[in-house]
């Protein structure tokens, strides 16, 4: 090693000095954007961007990088008022607001099975509910059954019928329905009406439910659907 080029002798110093495991150029850039702010003379920083340290003492235009970055950073803090919007109410509020603009409809419950019937509810003692949607000849009647593959669970089955048109079948084909757990809760399932007017919800746990459907560019809530 020549003794009269010092320069030559700090760069082969460095040379051995360097681990295998000492980063790049372009490593070290993507570590000063995740420093950011952070002060790296403190210890749990240090330890952090250690290899990022080690990187800017050997490397002038890294540090001359890192440091024009901690200067454009702090100038953002003095000039520039940055405004962040609260963060959502995890979907409630478009929810509860949707729900605002519906006509909602109280269901009443199951009726008990008086005397001898064959229905869906046979095994749960209860029979289907129908009820009349508000301003339309439509009714809704709502059957509730046990799951074959899950004993503990419940099947919802709902048709769509028209009182003023019995010949009229396919009235709701293609119309959606939306379950809930309530008005303040994500979809659960979605569902759309056959050609017979019918459509299920399968495998529910046995609870409060709220369904939501549109027909006729009418929109309705029915609730609270209390599975047995």
């Amino acid at each position: 090693m020549s003794k009269n080029n010092p320069r030559l002798n700090k760069m082969v110093q460095d040379v051995f000095a360097a681990e295998q495991a000492e980063i790049y150029c372009d490593q070290a850039i993507n570590q000063i954007a995740l420093a950011g702010r952070l002060d790296l003379s403190l210890p749990e920083n240090a330890i952090q961007f250690r290899d990022l340290l080690k990187h800017l003492q050997l490397c002038s235009n890294c540090q001359a990088e890192f440091e024009l970055s901690q200067q454009l950073l702090n100038q953002s803090d003095k000039d520039v008022q940055i405004n962040i919007p609260p963060l959502p109410d995890n979907g409630r509020f478009p929810i509860s607001e949707l729900f605002k603009n519906l006509l909602n409809v109280e269901f009443p419950g199951f009726a008990p099975i008086l005397g001898q019937a064959l229905t869906r509810g046979e095994e749960l003692g209860v029979e289907p509910t129908a009820i009349s949607l508000p301003d339309t000849d439509l009714v809704l009647e709502i059957d509730v059954g046990i799951n074959e593959n899950n004993q503990s669970n419940r099947d919802l089955f709902i048709t769509l019928m028209d009182e003023a048109d019995d010949d009229n079948p396919t009235l709701g084909e293609g119309s959606s329905v939306w379950l809930h757990q309530d008005t303040q809760s994500p979809v659960i399932q979605e569902q759309i009406f056959d050609e017979l007017g019918d459509l299920n919800f399968t495998n529910l746990s046995p609870g409060t439910y709220t369904i939501r459907l549109q027909i006729n560019n009418q929109q309705f809530a029915i609730s609270p659907i209390q599975l047995p």
